[in-house]
């Protein structure tokens, strides 16, 4: 069954700063397609509306809003505030057995992000560490910068994500109250502290001085502690998708 989704925050997921100009106001939209991890649920289509606005030292990108409290040549330190963090889920979406669970729901998460530019081949290091109201995670990534021409560019990432405890188990745990209430779930799971790891590549081809065209790909891989729920049955996700951006 697909699930029509709003997801902002797609962009976060690919490498800091794919889309980022130097100006200090852009703004656009794209769509695409990902796979989710709930069974049942297939494919997700999603539109991307995309924001990227400075202001001093705060910023808005996608939905973060962020404060750049510390910053020097090579390095930043940055506060931020996430409203969409997690994933969400409607229990009505699930394959049928499975979908008398309660609903997983986006978290309102906060935490602190550097990145480090080593000034080797431009390889950037960073990671962040958020928190919210269902738990936390803490991500480390590597992302490069390549321009294959004056207005091609491409960005590819890589990391790994931590996932706490009570994260991991409201996204991907079963109470047994929820057992209960669906045929094919026979007993209550409680996964604990596990993590994620995948790419990303985010594409970006300047058309005019005020447009560019925009694309990101990205795959990541589940570990079995969240594999191995009952309402789980995607161990690889993916998402891909295009769009634009106007440059103020």
């Amino acid at each position: 069954m697909k699930k029509i989704l709003t997801v902002i925050l797609i962009l976060a997921a690919a490498p800091i700063s794919i889309f980022a100009s130097e100006t200090n106001l852009s703004i656009g939209g794209g769509a695409g397609v990902g796979t989710s991890p709930y069974k049942g649920v297939n494919y997700n289509n999603f539109f991307v509306p995309y924001f990227d606005i400075t202001y001093n030292d705060f910023y808005l990108r996608g939905v973060e809003l962020g404060y750049n409290m510390y910053q020097e040549d090579a390095f930043t330190m940055s506060l931020f505030a996430n409203p969409m963090g997690g994933y969400k889920v409607d229990a009505s979406d699930l394959s049928s057995g499975y979908d008398n669970i309660d609903d997983r729901n986006y978290q309102i998460e906060g935490g602190i992000k550097i990145i480090y530019d080593t000034s080797w081949y431009d390889l950037k290091l960073g990671g962040f560490a958020s928190l919210g109201e269902e738990g936390g995670s803490i991500e480390a990534f590597a992302f490069k910068s390549y321009f294959l021409t004056d207005r091609f560019s491409i960005i590819p990432k890589v990391y790994i994500k931590y996932l706490s405890e009570e994260y991991t188990d409201y996204y991907f745990g079963v109470t047994q109250t929820e057992a209960s209430k669906n045929s094919k779930i026979s007993n209550s799971y409680s996964p604990e502290q596990t993590y994620t790891f995948g790419v990303d590549l985010g594409a970006e081809y300047i058309v005019t001085e005020h447009i560019s065209l925009v694309g990101f790909f990205g795959l990541e891989k589940l570990s079995d502690e969240i594999c191995d729920s009952p309402i789980v049955e995607e161990d690889i996700l993916y998402k891909v998708g295009v769009g634009a951006k106007y440059i103020f």
